[in-house]
């Protein structure tokens, strides 16, 4: 259990996308707008919240730098997801300020956000709350955003309660 919970967590915290470089020879990562940033992550836990993995693996590029397992492929990041989703069946996130940067030497942008959640599970009466740093990379991919690296730690123990 102690190891699902550290992959929900994951899988809230982390994710990286990479970007093609576009037809003019300027970096892709230049043609990623704060704004599309936004969108994408907000969408992407959207999508979590209302439990449609197609639309959420749609957010992945093929291979992708997930946490600490290396390069994995969409088959074991739905796989993972899927498992996380059908033991918390009840998803709430409040992503805050997205912050964009440039990855160095690549075609990929870093954004890096604070995020919120709160998961359940009624049949087991369990609830868990917290917040984690996510850090993700980002690449455009016909015009489309993907996550080629998905990464974040938690800041705030799930369902941890303040020391006395």
């Amino acid at each position: 259990m102690r190891e699902l919970i550290g992959t929900a967590v994951a899988i809230v915290v982390l994710g990286c996308v990479a970007f093609a470089p576009s037809a003019s020879g300027a970096p892709a990562s230049a043609s990623i707008t704060q704004a599309e940033a936004e969108n994408f992550v907000r969408s992407f836990y959207r999508d979590l919240e209302e439990d449609d993995l197609d639309k959420v693996m749609a957010h992945f590029d093929e291979t992708v730098e997930y946490y600490n397992y290396g390069a994995k492929d969409r088959a074991f990041v739905a796989n993972d997801l899927e498992q996380y989703c059908a033991y918390f069946p009840s998803r709430s996130f409040s992503a805050g300020e997205v912050k964009l940067a440039p990855v160095p030497n690549s075609d990929r942008v870093s954004v890096k956000f604070d995020l919120r959640f709160f998961i359940r599970n009624p049949d087991r009466d369990m609830t868990r709350s917290g917040s984690s740093h996510v850090d993700w990379d980002l690449a455009k991919r016909d015009g489309v955003l993907k996550i080629t690296r998905f990464n974040g730690k938690v800041v705030a123990e799930p369902g941890a309660s303040p020391s006395k």
